[in-house]
Formats: C-alpha cells, sequence, structure tokens
C-alpha cells in the first residue's frame, strides 16, 4: 500500500477527477497541512516489516505492505479529529509492483466511521494521484 497524505467531507464522489504524475515530489505544498503525517494507522493484515505507520510517515519512497490474500485490503489513518478534507495523495511504490493500487478506492469516514464520500478507482498505476474532495469532513481516510 501506498504513503498518503490527506491535506484537507458530504457528498458520494469527489468534486473532481484525479490528477496524475510521474513522480513523487518531495517539494513541499505551502499552505497546506497533512493532516494524516505521523498520526496512527492500521491496516487489514500486517506482513514483515512493513507496518502501517510506513503509509504516513511523510517519505514518499517507504510504503507498507499487507499480505496477500483474499479480501478486501485496506489502510486506514485516524486523524484524531474532524477535519475539512481538500485532497488526498497517495504515493505508490516505488520499487516495483505499481499495478497492485489498481482499482482502489480512496474512503472519507466521520467520526462514527461511516464512509462519507468515496473517491473513484485509481487505474493506470501512476507514480502519485490526486483525489480532491473539496472540503469533506471526516477523521479518518482509509485507502
Amino acid at each position: 500500500l501506498p504513503s498518503m497524505a490527506p491535506s484537507g467531507l458530504h457528498s458520494t464522489t469527489p468534486s473532481q477527477s484525479p490528477s496524475f504524475s510521474d513522480m513523487p515530489s518531495t517539494t513541499p505544498s505551502y499552505g497546506i497541512i497533512n493532516h494524516a503525517l505521523n498520526k496512527p494507522s492500521d491496516q487489514s493484515t500486517y506482513w514483515e516489516g512493513w507496518s502501517p505507520d510506513k503509509g504516513n510517515d511523510g517519505n514518499p519512497q517507504t510504503s507498507t505492505h499487507s499480505r496477500n490474500g483474499n479480501g478486501e485490503q485496506w489502510w486506514i489513518v485516524h486523524l484524531g479529529y474532524v477535519v475539512a478534507i481538500q485532497s488526498v495523495k497517495v504515493y505508490n511504490r516505488y520499487d516495483c509492483c505499481h499495478e497492485r493500487l489498481n482499482g482502489a478506492v480512496v474512503e472519507i469516514l466521520d467520526y462514527q466511521d461511516q464512509v462519507v464520500s468515496t473517491s473513484d478507482p485509481i487505474h493506470d498505476s501512476p507514480a502519485v494521484v490526486e483525489f480532491q474532495f473539496g472540503g469533506e469532513e471526516g477523521s479518518h481516510v482509509r485507502v
């Protein structure tokens, strides 16, 4: 699973289609706050040394990994408070396996763990995909 960076909740689809780029940027976007940075995270299953905190450690060259298997795989970050989410960036693995994110969606959840907004599925295995949520309010983000 990817590194992700929510930066900013009530419709069922994002306000815009995702935008894609070829390479992750390490240049900060001034005025945008990464509310997910180093917050508690979890995932559906664990794989040797690939802990969920690698998904939101701020380093686009680290990633998390769940066990291969049947069923839906997920990664979630708990923001710790309700925030108006403008966008979520998902950084794909840089070293291999880019196709593993195809079909994944980003969900914004409220404080009662109810999905309040869902992105379109990721496609074409981009290095970075950014979903626009237009200020949807949530306290968790799940991929």
